[in-house]
């Protein structure tokens, strides 16, 4: 059984799943990543993490915090 990763944004806890392929390597400069039942595209812009698309308007602060997360748990 896996566990489901979760961050702490704010006082509110959000629960995600890696959608990708492909291993995560240091290099990977997208993700695809499930929240709330929406599939979010992760980019890597320098150090930080955006949602790749408009729809994401207001989750700018989650997916940093997703992103981070990620980078830190699959880092080589």
């Amino acid at each position: 059984m896996r566990q489901v990763p979760r961050i702490t944004v704010g006082k509110a806890d959000y629960t995600f799943r890696i959608l990708n392929p492909d291993p995560l390597r240091a290099g990977t400069g997208e993700i695809e990543v499930e929240l709330d039942g929406k599939t979010l595209p992760l980019v890597r812009q320098g150090r930080s993490w955006i949602c790749g698309e408009p729809a994401c308007e207001g989750l700018e602060e989650i997916a940093e915090a997703i992103g981070k997360a990620i980078v830190l748990r699959y880092r080589n």
